[in-house]
């Protein structure tokens, strides 16, 4: 299934693109999408290259899925079924490929341009940046400290002050929305978000997570985070099952839905 949820952050004035990144998980592949024609620009064939650089998967495929965009325009993808973040050049060739844990799933751009990838089974984020040499490299490994809650990273955005925040999706009451400081990689606020699955930031200081579906309703829902003081401010009833969120050019938040409707 393609996940097309991307993001390109704390650049102002907003910075317009005309195409869009979509991994095809199944199939082990990433397009290049025109959105003013449609036309699929490149097609990256993820098992050929990773196979060619010996990269294990411990899944049937490597599995593309989670997305982010860098200022550069590369997109950074996390290959699930293995341990590793792809990076991918606007004219679709490789560029990086960084291991940062098992299954790879969170992934966002920092306000200096740095990538942040969460390895979900090894409940940790990972700051990836250049090395003195050009080189992309695991800079820095976040886990929660001793007394704090664990972290399952699922989703993640930047905020408009450059922190992170992190979907934490480990069921329970440990389904969480993590926020970390950009500069320190110190957890710096836990939000209880039930069921939380997608997650995505603003430019008004705001942060949008949702719900799968909420336990005794069995419905998503879209909660209002205010970044300031990392409370929830308010929330709204879907009548379907959330899983994608982003935010467009106007403010407007839109869900995308599974199991009954689309929001």
């Amino acid at each position: 299934h393609p996940s097309t949820l991307f993001t390109k952050t704390c650049i102002s004035p907003p910075q317009k693109t005309h195409f869009i990144y979509i991994p095809n998980s199944n199939i082990d592949t990433i397009i290049k999408m025109s959105t003013k024609t449609g036309k699929i620009e490149w097609t990256f064939n993820v098992a050929a290259y990773a196979k060619s650089k010996n990269i294990p998967k411990w899944k049937a495929n490597y599995d593309p899925s989670r997305t982010t965009v860098d200022a550069s325009g590369n997109v950074w993808v996390g290959l699930r079924g293995s341990y590793y973040v792809l990076g991918v050049s606007p004219a679709g060739k490789a560029i990086a490929l960084v291991r940062i844990g098992k299954t790879p799933r969170a992934m966002a751009i920092d306000r200096s341009n740095n990538i942040w990838a969460g390895a979900y089974n090894d409940g940790q984020m990972v700051k990836i940046a250049k090395d003195a040499n050009g080189e992309y490299q695991a800079v820095q490994t976040i886990k929660p400290a001793a007394g704090q809650m664990r972290m399952c990273p699922y989703g993640a955005t930047t905020d408009v002050h450059g922190n992170i925040w992190v979907s934490s999706r480990c069921g329970g009451t440990y389904d969480q929305a993590v926020k970390i400081d950009f500069k320190t990689g110190k957890i710096l606020a836990y939000v209880a978000i039930p069921s939380i699955y997608g997650i995505q930031a603003d430019r008004n200081g705001n942060v949008w997570p949702v719900s799968y579906a909420v336990p005794g309703i069995n419905k998503g829902k879209l909660y209002q985070i205010n970044i300031n003081t990392n409370t929830i401010v308010k929330s709204y009833l879907l009548n379907c099952r959330a899983r994608g969120v982003t935010v467009d050019n106007v403010g407007d938040v839109w869900a995308a839905c599974s199991h009954d409707v689309a929001g």
